[in-house]
């Protein structure tokens, strides 16, 4: 059973009720609001100084109970996600009578760490709202965000995140953190949707109005522990109060001021559907796990046809012997679907009917799960549905059409479901990066610092005969090299490690190379110098000197850091040909030379 916990120091008491707040009006379906009086005030009170980041705020005119301002607290925290940092504590003060004069908020971040936080929260909120199409009704748009969620992020066992700048962080959380995430992108796009808890059931999920009547959603049990790659539940999803209480695991102990009586969806089409439904010209695509196929429809389930059959079943350990189902995840990149069988991923194009063979797999593990997250396929390897022996591989999606149709990388250690393929194969195909042989690319391999800057001077189309010159004692003339430092240098892309010293031959460290980049950036006039904050989300970011810190966090705003560094960059540590080739590619993309 997946479960939260909220705690409170002191005497307070952890109560969970839920409400959604607009800038002008505030919705809730907290019993509270009707029994408490001046409900409303209070929470707009304490909401208006969190969101401010006030320190603390007067309720003495409100003349409340210490239960009361608790359980309006508690309120304000579940029904407002973008408060992520504020902390679940609160200290209060009252007079003989028990009436509360002023609270103390706690924050779990410093005021400049909210700003960049603030903005991470807002731009993962706008990029998942703009995928859903605006024609899409209430309940379509309902669908497409409770699938987007399931497939993206996976439940937190460790129940170590919250809030939902933490699960779109870290792409884990517990159910209060799913919860939020989804009032969060549903309020977005101008759709209403609240949290319910249950003390007794240790939980929390969402209602959602729908047309104007009230539905129970539950994303957190829709995508249950031990998750599966791909996998996306509706058990779940726009049930009446009978309806949530008669689920596999069933639902109880909730509060709420409002009723949900409609069964307006039961059998829906998504019912008995356990991947991501995918909306895509007016259609919507998903995988039938009893007839075993691909199957497309109106939202209303008419106009239905398979178009894909799997024929391939998912073996137990290669022997004679088949788990029953499919173990399938569906997903869409320009225009293309992306599914997997036992063995393979395949990219099946509506317009044309025709389905293409994406990645092979080599491995005796199988296929059990796959997705797109942000143009980077991901898949599930493992010898079971649920084993404990799997893991989840990703390649990134970048030069779609070359990748699907073109020819393939001369290099036998880099394959096609390699996470640096996409960016090996740009630079190679750009002659910016040769192989250390006809057929070795040397991915992990370290590299020095003439070679990073010859690449970075080759993609700048740098003329070579203009530069004859060596201005560095250790760059000796002629060298094929030279012209590249010899630019660098005059441009002010580099300066040199001291005493009039290049370290050719030195291998470059991640810091170092950021530098330069962000240098010929600079140079260039290229991306955005705006990088305050930007590297508060690393934890070793202390460990970054002072001389590259601003660099650093140029390459991190403008998206050059890849996200195999998600929390810690490792700045003095040697940095790979394959991790130079990512940065290569990003950066071409990002000044348009491409």
């Amino acid at each position: 059973m997946k479960k939260f916990f909220v705690l409170f120091s002191g005497i307070l008491t952890a109560i969970f009720l839920a409400l959604s707040v607009s800038a002008n009006t505030m919705h809730t379906v907290s019993p509270y609001r009707e029994t408490i009086r001046d409900y409303d005030a209070v929470f707009a009170a304490m909401y208006e100084a969190m969101a401010d980041g006030a320190e603390s705020v007067d309720l003495s005119m409100y003349r409340r109970t210490t239960d009361e301002v608790v359980r309006i607290y508690s309120d304000v925290l579940h029904a407002s996600p973008e408060l992520f940092y504020a902390d679940n504590t609160l200290t209060y003060y009252y007079n003989s009578r028990g009436i509360v004069t002023e609270v103390e908020f706690h924050y779990r971040m410093e005021a400049y760490e909210r700003q960049e936080a603030m903005q991470s929260y807002e731009r993962e909120v706008d990029y998942i709202a703009s995928l859903v199409e605006p024609a899409l009704s209430e309940a379509e748009k309902a669908l497409f965000v409770h699938d987007y969620l399931i497939a993206s992020y996976t439940y937190d066992t460790a129940q170590a995140n919250y809030d939902v700048l933490s699960l779109f962080r870290d792409r884990t959380g517990v159910c209060q953190a799913y919860s939020l995430a989804y009032i969060a992108v549903l309020r977005e796009l101008g759709m209403d949707a609240v949290m319910v808890t249950s003390d007794e059931m240790g939980h929390a999920w969402n209602l959602v109005k729908v047309d104007g009547i009230w539905y129970h959603v539950d994303l957190s049990f829709d995508d249950p522990a031990p998750d599966r790659l791909g996998r996306v539940l509706h058990e779940n999803f726009l049930l009446d109060d009978e309806g949530i209480r008669q689920t596999t695991t069933p639902h109880s102990g909730w509060s709420s001021s409002v009723s949900c009586l409609s069964t307006s969806f039961t059998g829906h089409i998504w019912h008995g559907v356990t991947s991501r439904m995918i909306w895509l010209d007016g259609q919507w695509y998903y995988i039938d796990p009893e007839a075993m196929t691909l199957a497309v429809s109106a939202f209303d389930g008419s106009h239905r046809s398979d178009i894909f059959r799997f024929r391939e079943r998912w073996s137990v350990n290669s022997e004679n012997a088949y788990y029953v189902g499919v173990f399938s995840g569906l997903s869409e990149f320009l225009g293309y679907l992306f599914i997997n069988t036992p063995y393979e991923v395949l990219i099946y194009s509506p317009d044309t009917g025709h389905t293409n063979v994406y990645l092979e797999n080599a491995e005796e593990k199988r296929l059990f799960g796959s997705g797109i997250y942000k143009h980077r396929l991901e898949y599930l390897l493992a010898d079971s549905p649920d084993g404990e022996d799997c893991r989840i591989e990703m390649f990134e999606i970048t030069d779609f059409a070359d990748d699907t149709f073109g020819t393939p990388l001369p290099f036998d250690d880099i394959l096609r479901l390699d996470p640096y393929y996409a960016s090996v194969k740009f630079v190679y195909n750009r002659e910016l990066f040769r192989g250390v042989s006809p057929t070795k690319f040397a991915p992990d391999a370290y590299l020095t610092r003439a070679m990073f800057v010859t690449v970075l001077g080759r993609l700048c189309r740098v003329d070579t005969s203009l530069y004859e010159n060596v201005s560095f004692a250790d760059v000796e003339d002629g060298q094929w090299y030279s012209p590249y430092v010899e630019w660098a240098a005059s441009t002010g892309i580099v300066n040199g490690v001291g005493d009039n010293l290049f370290d050719p031959l030195g291998e470059i460290t991640h810091e170092q190379m950021y530098k330069i980049v962000a240098m010929c950036g600079e140079y260039l006039g290229a991306g955005t110098m705006e990088t305050d904050h930007a590297l508060i989300l690393y934890d070793d970011r202390a460990e970054i000197s002072d001389w590259a810190f601003g660099s650093v966090a140029y390459c991190k705003v403008n998206g050059l850091i890849g996200e195999m560094f998600a929390r810690n960059l490792y700045p003095a540590e040697r940095a790979t040909r394959a991790e130079a080739a990512d940065i290569i590619r990003k950066f071409a993309i990002l000044c348009g030379n491409i």
